[in-house]
């Protein structure tokens, strides 16, 4: 199959995220024999906005206007006419603001799956007409798609209520970090157990500040690193500067080399959201082996289920309290440490590549070989214990 991928970024991927997704699920299925053309941002991509070609993945760079809140709709619009001209078996949009042009593709008679990461009107950073704009995204995908797909059980049992439409589910993965030395520790003075870790973007729907204030009222003898950036409006990333204090460092934007390294020497990873679609980055922090506090949200309480703390979304106090019972106790954080990488074991990118290419298939009519078939994963099965997020 020919496959386009049109909504994210650009890859290779430099955060968590639909771009890492896209990047990962599009090795894995051009590994399986298909071919994929991932449209790109220039804006996102930098120096390094050519299109190339790397075995059956090709990426795409097609124009757009590169501002807050100009730059996705435009690079879709031009993404879509575009495959509209080279044809494909599948166009896949990812996220409800670039599904607003899923019709386009459907018009020039392409099927089309929507992913819908997160319902991205809710987040901070939008104004009132952008946030009407994303609500017809999310009800253009529900009417246009052929296939519907969502990152969280919160997400399907949303679109199963609001519009009694049935969705796969198919969950964000983790890739392994590879073993790494320490030596960026030592460039922000930071020691292996000597920090608590957050990483994410400098968003409010992130929760950061909450976090930095709990932090702030304890006593513990750590530091707290935040870990990310943000794009377009830094007004967020300032308020959260003039709230900490000297024990809150800072690092930007970290490229996977850092982050590996943040991972391996944290005591503790701590997302403390009030908004999620299913973060990437606690998958990865489960996978490093690290204990984790997430606050109680639906779609965090589903990742982690038994094998991670949790404290009352949006709750200092409470906050405050897990951490200050948890911190210091080593075995604790080392018990936790080992349910965490248990449970990510059901977050696996070759198992949600298979599920999507066997999504993709359906979606286009097209009859995969047997041997594909009996290597996938059943169409009613999910990589997710069903069990245990009923339990939830």
């Amino acid at each position: 199959m020919k496959i386009a991928m049109i909504g994210q970024k650009g890859i290779p991927a430099h955060e968590c995220g639909v771009a890492q997704w896209v990047e990962v699920v599009s090795r894995e299925l051009v590994s399986r024999g298909h071919e994929v053309i991932a449209y790109c941002r220039r804006s996102y991509c930098g120096r390094d906005a050519q299109s190339s070609s790397e075995g059956g993945l090709h990426r795409v760079f097609r124009p757009s206007v590169p501002t807050k809140h100009l730059d996705a709709i435009t690079h879709t619009l031009a993404c879509t006419i575009d495959v509209a001209l080279r044809r494909a078996d599948v166009v896949h949009f990812h996220c409800v603001g670039p599904a607003l042009l899923a019709p386009l593709a459907r018009l020039a008679g392409l099927p089309v799956v929507v992913t819908v990461h997160g319902l991205d009107y809710q987040r901070a950073k939008w104004n009132g007409f952008a946030r009407w704009c994303l609500r017809q995204g999310e009800r253009v995908a529900v009417r246009c798609a052929n296939r519907l797909a969502v990152v969280s059980p919160t997400l399907r049992d949303y679109f199963a209520s609001e519009y009694n439409r049935e969705v796969e589910f198919v969950p964000n993965g983790v890739i392994p970090f590879p073993a790494t030395d320490m030596r960026h520790l030592a460039e922000w003075k930071l020691t292996p157990g000597g920090y608590l870790l957050a990483v994410a973007r400098l968003v409010p729907e992130k929760g950061l500040h909450y976090l930095i204030e709990a932090f702030k009222r304890t006593s513990l003898d750590v530091k707290l690193v935040i870990a990310g950036g943000c794009r377009f409006d830094d007004s967020y990333e300032k308020q959260l500067r003039q709230l900490a204090d000297d024990r809150v460092v800072f690092t930007g934007m970290a490229n996977r080399d850092l982050l590996a390294q943040l991972y391996a020497g944290a005591r503790m990873f701590v997302l403390p959201s009030d908004l999620e679609g299913m973060s990437i980055a606690l998958l990865e922090a489960m996978n490093a082996r690290l204990p984790v506090l997430v606050s109680d949200i639906p779609e965090n309480v589903c990742v982690v289920g038994d094998a991670g703390f949790r404290f009352k979304r949006g709750d200092v106090a409470d906050l405050q309290r897990v951490l200050t019972h948890v911190v210091d106790d080593r075995r604790l954080l080392q018990e936790y440490g080992r349910r965490a990488a248990q449970q990510v074991l059901l977050f696996q990118w070759p198992q949600i590549a298979l599920q999507m290419e066997q999504l993709y298939a359906r979606c286009a009519g097209i009859q995969l070989p047997s041997n594909a078939v009996r290597a996938g994963i059943h169409e009613s099965s999910s990589p997710i214990n069903r069990h245990e997020i009923a339990s939830v």
